[in-house]
């Protein structure tokens, strides 16, 4: 199972979020001296790789596996089949059960599931950052408040300094961290350009969860 640890760092830009490949051990001694007041283990997944039959399994091998793991962010749901809607609720039921938060990435539009499993923390379902062609980004975001976020939470990953902001300003791209905002704020930007960044101040001040 491919893993990812996300270190959730408290200090740097409020709490943002860093990944590291744990099957990669070389990244393991840069992540236990990573700087902040605390630190929290979210373990990343790909839901081709999880089996209905054995989901409550899985999860209890993660918890055993990497202590200390407060969520899973699982990844390409790809469809909505039925039988993949019974996974999110297999899902949010056997993470719940664990005290595990979850994130769902590559997903359809939230229906309702976090009212009854508060442990769903986010979810993609938007066209978002991740999209680097998207040319009129402006009128895409200026719309998104009016359109997909009625339906709940969305993982949208804001704010980019670089090309992919494309016909937007930096004024722009901070105001989507407060305005495309989710449970769990995760930036795209690198935390270099952050960091470079005159909106680095106003930015330290949005609260990450």
């Amino acid at each position: 199972m491919k893993r990812l640890i996300c270190a959730l760092i408290a200090g740097l830009l409020g709490l943002m979020a860093q990944a590291a490949d744990s099957t990669n051990h070389a990244a393991e001694p840069a992540l236990s001296k990573l700087p902040g007041n605390g630190l929290a283990q979210h373990d990343f997944l790909y839901s081709g790789e999880w089996d209905t039959r054995k989901t409550n399994q899985t999860v209890f091998l993660i918890k055993g596996d990497l202590p200390g793991v407060t969520g899973v962010k699982i990844d390409f749901f790809d469809h909505e089949a039925k039988e993949m809607i019974d996974l999110y609720k297999e899902l949010l039921r056997e993470t719940a059960r664990q005290k595990l938060l979850v994130n769902f990435r590559g997903v359809n539009k939230p229906t309702g599931e976090a009212r009854t499993w508060p442990n769903e923390l986010n979810r993609e379902a938007i066209k978002g950052m991740e999209a680097s062609r998207l040319a009129d980004r402006a009128t895409h975001d200026v719309t998104l408040p009016f359109t997909r976020l009625l339906a709940g939470h969305a993982d949208y990953t804001p704010v980019h300094f670089g090309a992919r902001r494309a016909n937007t300003t930096w004024a722009h791209q901070f105001a989507s961290a407060v305005i495309l905002g989710a449970p769990l704020l995760t930036y795209a930007a690198s935390p270099s350009n952050l960091l470079a960044n005159p909106c680095c101040g106003m930015i330290k001040s949005i609260p990450a969860v």
